[in-house]
């Protein structure tokens, strides 16, 4: 979403158009369309499940205060920057950086489990990353629970009652799918800034020459 749209947008429109309208405009094609928004929308989520929760301060600023975050928000505060303190994509950064660091401390800890240390994750910065690459937002305890209790039943014996038995291996390959597969350490060291449209961008020069193609 960020290469799409860098460079390509005016500060003013920025301020005055809601994400779902930027989305819109840019993301024509149907599955690209539908892709960017599921993309926002699960950020969104993150996003509004640690808002309440107050984000530890950074040395970066004084005090984090969230509001709810949605696609009715001012594309504004999607357009990211780690330098332009003055921006409010500057708070979202600190917030993606939050959230993204969470995924570094869950995979150090599985590192540092006997059955998974010498498990090798790659590396990647934080603006290439892939849908896949990340831990799903919307998994939970709950839903790890029934992983467990699908892949375990009950074993009766007359005079010792029930036992539950577990299917270790199955629930071994399934945590490791959810938790290792394709998963990746999160560089967050990269500069990021997102630039507006202006006339000697070559985003403006050929979106002004596109617009005159029949």
């Amino acid at each position: 979403m960020f290469n799409r749209l860098n460079g390509r947008i005016k500060f003013e429109d920025a301020m005055n158009m809601s994400t779902k309208t930027a989305i819109d405009m840019f993301f024509k094609d149907k599955r690209d369309n539908e892709e960017a928004l599921a993309l926002f929308e699960a950020f969104a989520y993150c996003w509004n499940t640690i808002k309440d929760q107050g984000i530890p301060m950074m040395e970066e600023c004084d005090e984090i205060n969230l509001s709810e975050m949605s696609l009715n928000c001012r594309f504004l505060n999607s357009c990211i920057t780690t330098t332009k303190k003055d921006s409010t994509g500057f708070i979202t950064s600190i917030v993606l950086k939050y959230l993204l660091n969470k995924q570094n401390k869950v995979l150090e800890k599985i590192k540092s489990l006997k059955s998974f240390k010498d498990t090798i994750i790659e590396k990647e910065i934080f603006m290439k990353l892939k849908p896949h690459q990340i831990i799903s937002s919307d998994l939970t305890i709950d839903k790890i629970e029934e992983l467990i209790k699908s892949n375990s039943f009950s074993n009766i014996e007359y005079g010792k009652g029930r036992e539950i038995i577990y299917c270790d291996d199955l629930i071994y390959d399934k945590l490791k799918q959810i938790f290792l597969s394709h998963k990746v350490m999160i560089d967050l060291e990269q500069k990021v800034n997102f630039e507006f449209q202006n006339i000697g961008s070559i985003y403006y020069q050929f979106d002004e020459i596109s617009d005159k193609i029949p």
